[in-house]
């Protein structure tokens, strides 16, 4: 007869616990050394996979504890009230396939922002949002969550929040004009890729370098409408960063793949 394990977490280590019979009745092993949890409700199990926030990584069991792969890391450990940690906690939101980890930021008793991993596409996406409980969708067919003044919110429903607008954006990193980033591009043309499933409009921003250290020039924002083909601007760089957003009621748009043209230019 085998017998289920039970995994046990402390905020150093990871064990398990499996029933053995007498006479030592419980049989406990080392999972993860350094990977223990950031707080008692920072962990989740879903489709057969522990997933946690650890004090600096975040971290899953499927036969042997790994790292995550997390491009926001420093985004959220730089920014933590570490005496506030045990009000982390970890929401489902099994519908997109997601995990939200909701956590105080630097300088706040509360919580105020939120990373999300989802598991499927293992890609991250991090805001601003304070809840202190989440009960994911079952009996009800939206999550719903509390903030700290004690107001419950029907979660993903609608558009805006709580009838105001909400700003959504997708921003890259800075990114070279060539695999090596050794030559100054001139871009002068984007073909945003964008459906709008509610509303009409959204605005796209390019941040551009010549240096990484070196000043940093805005072109935009220019607005998107849905009847929007493309739009010209004047920009050059080595580097690039791009950002698709809209912050007014009523808007919902899904971002396909964009497109930008540019040449090879000299410093002069």
């Amino acid at each position: 007869m085998s017998f289920k394990k039970i995994f046990l977490w402390t905020d150093v280590d990871v064990y398990s616990m499996q029933f053995i019979g007498p006479p030592f009745t419980f049989s406990f092993s080392v999972l993860g050394e350094i990977s223990g949890t950031i707080s008692k409700n920072a962990a989740t199990t879903i489709e057969g996979a522990s997933f946690w926030m650890g004090v600096d990584n975040f971290y899953m069991y499927d036969g042997a504890v790994r790292t995550l792969e997390c491009p926001v890391l420093t985004h959220v450990f730089n920014d933590f009230t570490q005496v506030q940690r045990e009000k982390v906690f970890c929401g489902q939101n099994i519908k997109f396939n997601e995990l939200w980890w909701f956590y105080p930021s630097a300088g706040s008793l509360d919580v105020d922002k939120y990373v999300i991993y989802n598991y499927i596409d293992k890609t991250w996406s991090i805001g601003d949002l304070g809840r202190t409980a989440w009960a994911d969708s079952n009996i009800y067919s939206n999550p719903l969550a509390i903030d700290s003044s004690g107001i419950q919110y029907n979660q993903e429903d609608g558009v805006d929040a709580a009838g105001g607008a909400i700003t959504a954006f997708v921003e890259t990193g800075f990114f070279n004009g060539d695999p090596n980033g050794d030559n100054v591009y001139f871009l002068d043309r984007v073909i945003p890729d964008v459906t709008f499933k509610q509303g009409s409009a959204m605005k796209f921003t390019l941040n551009t370098k010549i240096y990484p250290q070196g000043e940093q020039i805005t072109k935009g924002p220019f607005t998107i409408n849905s009847t929007d083909g493309d739009f010209d601007f004047r920009a050059r760089g080595r580097s690039f960063q791009a950002k698709f957003e809209s912050d007014t009621t009523g808007v919902s748009w899904r971002l396909g793949t964009w497109r930008a043209d540019g040449r090879q230019d000299g410093l002069r």
